[in-house]
C-alpha cells in the first residue's frame, strides 16, 4: 500500500513539474485517500505496538514487520506537503478526505534522536528535521491561504492580528543565514513557504496599512537573501514549487519598484535565480515568463511615470510679441 502512496505522489509532482494542476490534483487526492484509509495520521506516539487499522492491507504485500514505522510516518507527511504544495501552486483552499485528528510524529531522522517528537496541534517548534520543517512551513501557507480566502473583507477578524506574529515567530526559529555554508533547496523552499504565508496575509491590506507592506517587503528581502546564499546553478534539479512562490515574492516587489529602492535589487535577485532555474522545470518556466513580462511592463509604466514628471518641470518656452 504504501507503494501506491509512492506511485500517486510520484504522478502529482510529475503532472505539477508539467504544470497540469487538474490532473496532478487527481493524483493527490487519490494519495491522501490511501494515506487516511491505512490510518497513517493517527500512528500515535509509542515506537512499538499495534499499526492502524487498515495496515493489515500492507500484509498482502508484506507483514508490517518489513515497513519501518518511520516509513509511515515520512509518508503521511509526505503526502501532507504535496497537498500543500497544490494550495501554493493554485491559491485554493484544498482539504483533505479525512478531518480526524492526528496523531503521527513528526519526521525526525537525526541520529541522536531515538524517537519521533510527537505532533502537537498549534506546536510549530516542536521537531527540527528538514522534512519536519518544511512540513510546518507548508502547512502555515496552506492555513493563510484558506482564512484569507474565507476572510477576504475588511477590516480583517480578530484572528488576523494573531496569524501574523505566529508566522514571524515560526520563521524566527527557522535555521539562520549562515555566510559559509549555501542554502540548500529544501530549506529555501521552508524559508519560501513561510515567508510567502506572510506575503499572502499582508498583501490584502497594502494599501491601507503602511506596516502591512512593511511585512511584506521584510519577507520578501528575506528570499532574496536566501537565494543570494544559495548556488542555485549548481543544482541538478529544481523543485517545481519554487515557480509559484518566488512569483508570488516577485509580484510583492514589483508592486513596490517605485516605493522602496532595495525592491530593484531583491526582484533582479529573484528573476536571475528564476531564470535559472526554469531550465529544470517546466512549471517554474511558466512562472518565470510571466513574472518577466508583469516587471517588464511594470518599468515601462515607471519610466513612463518619471518621464511625464520631467516633462512637467521642464520650462515653456518664452511667447514671441
Amino acid at each position: 500500500m504504501l507503494h501506491l502512496i509512492q506511485t500517486e505522489v510520484l504522478l502529482a509532482l510529475y503532472y505539477l513539474d508539467c504544470g497540469k494542476l487538474l490532473e496532478g490534483s487527481y493524483h493527490r487526492a487519490g494519495a491522501a485517500s490511501l494515506a487516511f484509509s491505512m490510518g497513517l495520521h493517527r500512528l500515535g506516539p509509542s515506537s512499538q505496538g499495534s499499526y492502524p487499522f487498515g495496515m493489515g492491507i500492507v500484509t498482502q504485500i508484506g507483514t508490517p514487520a518489513h515497513i519501518s514505522r518511520m516509513e509511515m510516518i515520512d509518508a503521511f507527511w509526505s503526502v501532507v506537503i504535496l497537498n500543500n504544495y497544490f494550495v501554493a501552486a493554485s491559491d485554493i483552499p484544498l482539504s483533505f478526505s479525512c478531518d480526524a485528528p492526528i496523531s503521527t510524529p513528526w519526521p525526525t531522522h537525526f541520529l541522536n534522536i531515538a524517537t519521533p517528537l510527537p505532533f502537537m496541534p498549534g506546536n510549530d517548534l516542536a521537531g527540527h528535521s528538514p522534512l519536519t520543517l518544511l512540513a510546518k512551513a507548508s502547512s502555515q501557507l496552506e492555513s493563510t491561504i484558506a482564512f484569507t480566502a474565507r476572510n477576504a473583507g475588511f477590516p480583517p477578524p480578530p484572528e488576523f492580528w494573531a496569524i501574523g506574529p505566529r508566522l514571524e515567530t515560526f520563521r524566527g526559529h527557522l535555521p539562520p543565514l549562515d555566510a559559509n555554508y549555501p542554502t540548500d533547496q529544501v530549506s529555501l523552499v521552508t524559508h519560501l513557504f513561510v515567508n510567502v504565508a506572510i506575503i499572502r496575509l499582508y498583501s490584502g491590506h497594502t494599501s491601507i496599512h503602511a506596516e502591512a507592506r512593511s511585512k511584506c517587503l521584510i519577507a520578501a528581502y528575506c528570499v532574496a537573501a536566501r537565494l543570494a546564499n544559495a548556488h542555485i546553478a549548481e543544482w541538478e534539479m529544481a523543485d517545481p514549487i519554487l515557480g509559484p512562490l518566488l512569483a508570488a515574492v516577485a509580484d510583492i516587489l514589483i508592486a513596490n519598484l517605485d516605493h522602496d529602492a532595495p525592491a530593484t535589487m531583491a526582484m533582479q535577485t529573484t528573476l536571475s535565480a528564476m531564470q535559472v532555474l526554469a531550465g529544470r522545470s517546466l512549471l517554474i518556466q511558466q512562472y518565470f515568463t510571466l513574472t518577466q513580462q508583469r516587471h517588464e511592463s511594470a518599468q515601462q509604466n515607471l519610466n513612463l511615470f518619471w518621464l511625464n514628471i520631467v516633462h512637467s518641470f521642464k520650462p515653456s518656452p518664452p511667447d514671441k510679441y
